[in-house]
């Protein structure tokens, strides 16, 4: 896991620094500058690419702390049907991967999976 700091003016390095250290398969990134959401989500792609052999790598944008830990925990939860689901969509695009192109939305992917679990169960009751 890659958790990237993006200049914020509060604790949140030194907070991610500490989980960093707690984790072993957990790298922090902080940006010096601040940069836009999407800067860096690539920053941390790219970090993550050139030390690891990745096929996939989500990302959590949060407005807060509380919704990134919200995230996390959905994650830490649900990965398994969360990489199946983005492997299926990577699968369906049939065009060879970049390494931006196979970063997904954690939030996006729980919110697709949920109402494709939705979907299935107003299905099964007909």
């Amino acid at each position: 896991m890659c958790l990237v700091c993006n200049n914020s003016s509060d604790q949140v390095f030194e907070i991610l620094s500490e989980i960093g250290h707690q984790n072993e398969n957990t790298t922090v990134v902080n940006n010096k500058r601040k940069k836009s959401n999407t800067a860096s989500v690539k920053a941390g792609a790219r970090y993550l690419y050139n030390h690891n052999n990745l096929k996939y790598v989500g990302y959590i944008v949060g407005l807060n702390t509380f919704e990134i830990l919200e995230e996390l925990k959905a994650f830490i939860e649900y990965y398994k049907p969360i990489i199946e689901f983005n492997q299926r969509e990577m699968a369906n695009q049939k065009i060879r991967q970049t390494y931006y192109q196979s970063l997904f939305c954690v939030s996006k992917s729980l919110k697709k999976i949920n109402l494709e679990t939705t979907l299935r169960l107003v299905d099964s009751k007909r």
